[in-house]
């Protein structure tokens, strides 16, 4: 085969050869081919193509029905009228016309045997794969065969236009293969959309027994997946265009992206081999999306709890460690933005103390799957709740007594937390609250440990009971204490209601 013609915009030939067989679908390779259409020889000359035309059209005046030169590879149906002129006006292209003549009968055996059956099958998919495995190994030969390509390009010098020539026979020699095995690779995308297994699994192994190099297989494999890589990017674009213009569109495109995700990822995870990466950078794409969206969604004033599920599936999608590590990140921050959104009139009032009580009650009460296991960490995470500073009790100590630290804890990024006590001669009498610090700083106000807190309440009913005891004597205590009990325990009978109703309101007095 002869070099191609290095005064040719190859580039530009090889896109008009793109866009002609982009045009003619994969189903339709056969059905589609203007020869066969039109009923035209592939080597007909101006005269015979003007012939046929005219007797096509005499013979839709007429009614009638003229017979196809191709016997038993003849249209059936046979073709409308608007395909038939569609098909004789896209005659006068030359790159059109010979890639439609290298998939169409040529008066060569080995070649038309090969058109023959690859069109049988393709006619009828559900053929056996007897069929499918003759035209496989006809067009691999035709293929290889150089008179064929001496034949495309002593047809590209007859047709006599500058638009053609051996590079533009070059080009078809790259894509051929591809385009011959895209029929299985097209049909086993499809039964991998439809969960048909059994389907994906037998033209897969078409594709791989057929005697085509691997490169060829797995290019068109790639190929047929582009319909589904093509509808994640256009879904993943809408939805990082929402995150922008439009927001509180969010949650439905995110929903509708990640309700489509399992069925389209399907199709590359089925016929792709794992080392093609397709698969992977898809999921990833995914969730990449929906973590950025869900930060969008909550930058704008959205409720965080509203995008955990987004981010629970994305969760799920991601592949590669570095998007994992990414989603959850984001899934963890937000959760955390949504159960602090829930105490945040106690962390404002400084009352962080208050805000530990209020999410144990709810994580009691029955919280969200997807905030439990949050609500839990954010709990016993000495830092996670910072309440507003109120009036934090100053470090000073003359004789040792006085106000100082003691306890240092939960040490990072060079702050700890610390407790301040009351102090009577070095030794800690009474907390008055947890600080996170440093050597010179308060930042915030974060709640006590579970003992600090008993001694904190405990303390003052101890001292009433040794105050009163040698005053009033055993059984007036007693009585004080039945009653301050009693009291006690209404007030915190009131505050678990109130903090129930504050929940029911916030959070919609959804129970688990």
């Amino acid at each position: 085969m002869r070099e191609p013609d290095r005064t040719v915009d190859v580039d530009a030939v090889e896109r008009d050869v793109d866009a002609v067989l982009r045009r003619l679908p994969v189903p339709a390779t056969y059905s589609g081919n203007m020869f066969r259409v039109t009923g035209v020889l592939a080597d007909a000359t101006s005269a015979q193509i003007r012939r046929r035309r005219e007797e096509v059209t005499m013979a839709t005046r007429l009614g009638t029905t003229l017979s196809s030169p191709f016997r038993d590879l003849a249209p059936d149906p046979a073709p409308d009228a608007d395909s038939v002129k569609s098909a004789f006006e896209a005659m006068q292209s030359p790159v059109i016309r010979l890639v439609h003549e290298a998939l169409w009968l040529s008066g060569v055996a080995g070649h038309d045997d090969a058109v023959a059956a690859h069109s049988r099958a393709l006619d009828c998919p559900e053929a056996d794969d007897e069929l499918w495995r003759t035209a496989l190994n006809a067009w691999a030969r035709t293929l290889d065969d150089e008179a064929y390509w001496f034949r495309l390009e002593r047809r590209a010098k007859e047709l006599d236009d500058p638009r053609v020539s051996t590079t533009t026979v070059a080009a078809l020699r790259s894509r051929l293969p591809r385009r011959v095995l895209a029929p299985n690779a097209e049909l086993a995308t499809v039964a991998a959309a439809a969960g048909d297994s059994a389907t994906v699994s037998r033209h897969l192994a078409l594709l791989h027994d057929a005697p085509f190099p691997a490169e060829s297989v797995a290019a068109a494999l790639r190929e047929a997946c582009n319909p589904v890589t093509d509808r994640i990017h256009d879904e993943c674009g809408a939805l990082t265009e929402a995150c922008t213009d439009s927001p509180s569109d969010i949650i439905v495109l995110g929903t509708n992206l990640l309700a489509a995700a399992p069925r389209l990822l399907a199709v590359p995870t089925a016929v792709l081999p794992p080392a093609d990466g397709l698969s992977t950078a898809l999921h990833d794409e995914i969730a990449n999306t929906l973590a950025r969206a869900a930060v969008a969604w909550v930058n704008d004033g959205g409720d965080p709890t509203l995008v955990q599920p987004l981010l629970d599936g994305a969760a799920g999608l991601a592949r590669e460690t570095t998007t994992a590590e990414l989603v959850e990140r984001t899934r963890r921050g937000l959760a955390e933005a949504a159960i602090l959104a829930v105490v945040e009139p106690w962390t404002s009032s400084g009352n962080p103390d208050g805000a530990v009580e209020v999410l144990r009650r709810w994580r009691k009460r029955g919280v969200a799957p997807h905030l439990a296991a949050e609500v839990d960490r954010v709990v016993k995470d000495p830092r996670a709740i910072r309440a507003a500073l109120q009036d934090v009790p100053t470090r000073a100590v003359f004789a040792g007594c006085g106000v100082r630290p003691h306890g240092h804890r939960a040490y990072a990024e060079d702050t700890w937390v610390e407790t301040r006590f009351v102090t009577v001669f070095w030794v800690p009498v009474y907390p008055l609250g947890s600080y996170l610090s440093d050597d010179e700083f308060v930042y915030a106000q974060v709640p006590m440990t579970r003992w600090v807190r008993w001694v904190r309440h405990g303390l003052p009913i101890d001292a009433g009971v040794a105050t009163c005891l040698p005053l009033f004597g055993r059984p007036i205590t007693v009585a004080i204490g039945l009653a301050t009990s009693v009291v006690l325990a209404g007030a915190a009978r009131f505050r678990r209601r109130s903090i129930d109703a504050w929940l029911d309101e916030r959070t919609g007095g959804v129970q688990e």
